[in-house]
């Protein structure tokens, strides 16, 4: 997730996930190639067995990776979240003033090792908001979510 705009009344951030995307197309292109490679050879179990990957990674795309523009807003006290997938725009709202934590997720698995994301803890709200819908490893996250939390202390800051 990228900083984009930082004002002391403005805080923009944008996450485009091109590596879920290269990657998630990448092996799209491979079932394609199978599926039709079966085609051509009149085989049906390797055309069905790249169909159904085909399929399955075309869903992904379509309803699962995601455009996300986040922006924190003093002047009209919004935080406002766009989400975009090919499926269509999603946005929520909430008031700046109800953030009442911002929280670096952690998870951990022994064969991949610690993976992390951004949540925000919004008052009235029954669980927190995650600003990305994957974990991600390195320290992005956790710097992210110093800089949010910099900002929304420090209304002054540029």
């Amino acid at each position: 997730m990228r900083v984009v705009e930082q004002s002391a009344n403005r805080l923009v951030l944008q996450d485009r996930p091109v590596e879920n995307v290269i990657f998630v197309g990448g092996f799209l292109a491979v079932s394609l190639a199978i599926l039709v490679f079966g085609l051509s050879i009149g085989e049906p179990f390797t055309w069905a067995i790249g169909g159904g990957f085909a399929l399955l990674l075309a869903a992904l795309l379509y309803w699962q990776i995601e455009w996300l523009d986040v922006a924190f807003d003093r002047s009209d006290d919004s935080l406002t979240l766009i989400r975009r997938t090919l499926s269509g725009t999603r946005q929520e709202r909430y008031p700046l003033h109800a953030i009442q934590d911002v929280i670096t997720e952690r998870r951990r698995d022994p064969e991949s090792g610690e993976a992390y994301r951004v949540r925000l803890r919004i008052e009235g709200e029954t669980s927190t908001i995650p600003l990305t819908s994957y974990l991600a490893s390195g320290q992005g996250s956790a710097e992210t979510a110093e800089t949010i939390t910099q900002w929304l202390e420090d209304p002054g800051a540029d």
